[in-house]
This record gives structure tokens, sequence and C-alpha cells, in this order.
């Protein structure tokens, strides 16, 4: 067994109080109920595969990561976090599991989103890829509106955002650079993916590596889009040792340019309902200015709010092993929402638009940003993109075997060679 992973389990088993806290809002779920002491000393054992009963592997794998569960444990532990070692741990014990999130593997090009990008001939000019000659020729410390500080400030949109909503990205990086703001831009994922689905040896070289990027850039500021991407960048900049560069949250700095909502603006809408993002739910770095872009508006909260926020169904990578889960998770959510009586549910996050789109239901829902830059995204049109991607050749897809990928970095170092680069991205149907 890992001795990480050892040692870790272990220390559950002495921290956790056994108090319940976690189980019953797990059963408020449906879920199977199990503190964390139990599924630490489940996973300790040498032959868990045999031992761990259908019903526990059900909740580590089908587990949203959204932390609710522990957000008042007394002994301070986190769900989300014990979850990914606990698949890290199933990985060990059967390591075909870590096929279901082939297509969401970040640390290689052919991944869901690098592909989508590809396929839609969507490019950035990527401040990460820069070499160090062409970042100064660029004058990259410089901006239209004057000479900046002595700060290199990288916009990280997301995945999600990057992909999904290629103009949006634009248009957003095109006022954070006009006022000053933001130096450049990448499109590389903060390697969340990678530590959700379990895969703990490929995400440390892949946050080695995009740590590595950084530096090599000099930033020492990330405007940040999404939630989850804050989340995870806070720990890998932790686990680097690169606590001075500093992270900010996009809607914070918009709100301190005086960006606010009118209720002119919003029209037809004219009421609002915030979704909070799982991550977010407790220091609410998002939620909280979000809130105050929309002070001029009519926002109705609904029951499960802030701290408390349920799951959108997109987290924790459980529609890679259980989507009626997800579906479940979806709709209770929106039940939610009807309830309030507003006409528009807003969040920060567009991996819970998404998920949110998704349902029958239809709801009108949008991410901030959208109705802020008048950019609304054609979902329907993005599904029939992504639809695209599977009709392709089995090796060209984004669950292609890893053989036959390239790296997203280069790795070296004895953790793995570059492969041949990718082929060049086909041209725009």
């Amino acid at each position: 067994m890992d001795q990480e992973l050892h040692t870790y389990f272990e220390q559950i088993t002495r921290s956790c109080l056994r108090c319940g806290t976690c189980m019953r809002i797990q059963g408020e779920e449906g879920q199977p109920a199990y503190d964390l002491w139990s599924l630490a000393q489940l996973l300790l054992q040498e032959d868990a595969l045999s031992t761990l009963p259908a019903e526990a592997i059900f909740l580590i794998r089908s587990c949203s990561l959204c932390g609710a569960c522990t957000v008042d444990c007394p002994a301070a532990l986190h769900c989300g976090d014990f979850m990914r070692k606990a698949r890290a741990r199933l990985i060990e014990l059967a390591p075909a599991i870590a096929d279901d999130y082939r297509s969401y593997r970040v640390d290689y090009r052919s991944n869901i989103f690098a592909r989508l990008r590809e396929l839609d001939a969507v490019h950035y000019d990527e401040m990460l890829e820069k070499p160090d000659d062409e970042k100064k020729e660029s004058g990259m410390s410089s901006s239209a509106s004057g000479a900046r500080s002595s700060h290199r400030t990288l916009f990280f949109p997301g995945c999600a955002l990057s992909t999904y909503a290629p103009d949006l990205t634009r248009a957003v990086f095109a006022y954070l650079e006009r006022s000053g703001l933001a130096d450049g831009l990448t499109a590389h994922c903060c390697g969340s993916l990678l530590a959700s689905g379990g895969l703990q040896q490929h995400y440390a070289a892949y946050a080695r590596q995009l740590a590595l990027r950084l530096q090599e850039q000099r930033v020492d500021q990330i405007i940040v889009a999404c939630p989850h991407c804050y989340h995870s960048l806070d720990g890998l900049l932790e686990q680097e040792g690169l606590r001075e560069v500093r992270l900010l949250a996009l809607p914070q700095l918009l709100l301190d340019q005086g960006l606010r909502f009118s209720p002119t603006e919003l029209a037809p809408y004219t009421t609002v309902s915030l979704h909070d993002a799982c991550p977010d739910r407790v220091k609410q770095r998002f939620g909280a200015p979000t809130r105050a872009l929309f002070e001029r508006v009519a926002l109705v909260e609904m029951e499960h709010s802030g701290k408390t926020t349920l799951c959108c169904g997109s987290g924790g990578m459980v529609s890679q092993y259980d989507p009626a889960t997800c579906e479940a998770r979806r709709e209770r959510r929106l039940r939610e929402y009807e309830q309030t009586g507003a006409d528009c549910l807003v969040t920060d996050c567009l991996s819970c638009v998404n998920s949110f789109q998704r349902s029958p239901s239809e709801p009108g829902v949008f991410h901030y940003l959208e109705l802020l830059f008048g950019l609304p995204i054609d979902w329907a049109e993005v599904a029939l993109r992504a639809r695209r991607l599977w009709e392709l050749p089995k090796a060209e897809r984004p669950d292609a075997p890893l053989e036959l990928a390239s790296r997203t970095f280069p790795i070296t170092g004895g953790v793995a060679t570059a492969a041949p680069a990718a082929p060049a991205a086909p041209a725009a149907p």
C-alpha cells in the first residue's frame, strides 16, 4: 500500500470522533452512511477490495466531493479530501478504475477540453507556453492603459469557460487587459480533475509542471474565474512552495472596478436566485462578491445557500461512474430553485451552468459573466460540437489510449518523457 495513503488513513482513524455528523448529511441525500473512521479502517486492509462492502465503494465513487457532510466536523476533517484519497486507494487495488476518467486526463493533450478546442480551431495566445524571449518582445509588462506595476498577472478562466465559451473568455480577458489588470491568459487546467478522480501521482506530476510554468513566466498574481480552480490552485501553490503568488477572485475584481447589474440590464428577468459552488461554501470568495454585483436587483435565496449549498450534480467526476446520481442531485437543487419563485438562476461556476441546463425543465440559468458581458452561451451548439468528438476515429477521440497521446506539459526528471507532438488541429468546418 502506498505509504502516503497508509499514513493519511492512519491519521483519520486517530482524528475522527465518530460523532455521526457526516453520516447524517449522507443519509439526507439517500447515500450509504459511513463515518470516515470506518471507511479508513476498511481501506487500510491489505485485501480491502474483497472486504469493502459494495455500498462503501459506491459511496466513495459517487461522492460529489462537495464537503457538505463535514462542513461542521468537530475534528475539522474534509470529506472531499478523504474521498480523493479513497479513490486513489481503489485505483491502487483495481487500476482499471482509472480508465473511467480517461477523457478528463488533463495531463494529456487529448483530453476532452483540449480536443474540443482543437476541433473548433479555438486558440489562445497562451501565456504559459511563451518562450522567455517572446514574452519580453510582446511587452507583457505593459498594457493598453499605460505602464503597469512589477506584477505579472495571469488570467485563469478554467477548462469550462475557455472551452465552452471562447468568445466570452476573450471578452473578459480583453476587459482585464484594457483595464491594466492582466498580462496574459492560459487555457490550461488547474489539475483538479486528476485529483478528483483519485489519480494522485498524475496530479502531483501535473501540479509540479504547472508550478514550473508559473515560475518561468514570473507570474505573481492569478485572476481566477472558477471557484473550483481557485480552491485547487490555492492548494497547489501551497504544496509547491509558491505562497508568494496571489490569487484574485474574478467577481471581486470586477466589483472593485465598480461594475454592478441594474434591473434594466437583466430584462426580461426580474428576480435572481444565486447558486453557490461547492468549494466556495465556506470562504465565499466568489459567492459574496457575485451577490454584491446583483445588489440593485431583487435577489431570492434558496433554502440551502452559502455554507449549506447543494451540489449542482456535476461535482466529483461522478458522471463517469453513475450518471443517475448526478441527475438526482441536479433535480433536487432545481426543485429548490423553483420554490424561490425567481425567474433567473445565476451562478459563478460554469460547470454548474452546464449541469443545470441539461435538465428537462430547462430553467433560465446563466453564468453571471454571460449577463455582464452580454454574451449568452448557446448550449445546444456546445452539445452538438461535443458529440462530434465521439464520431472521430477511436485514436483521435478524448478516450484514445494514452500511448497515442502527447502530454500537456513534457514531463522530465524520471516521471515521464514527452511523446511525439500532437497532430495539428483540423480546420474549422
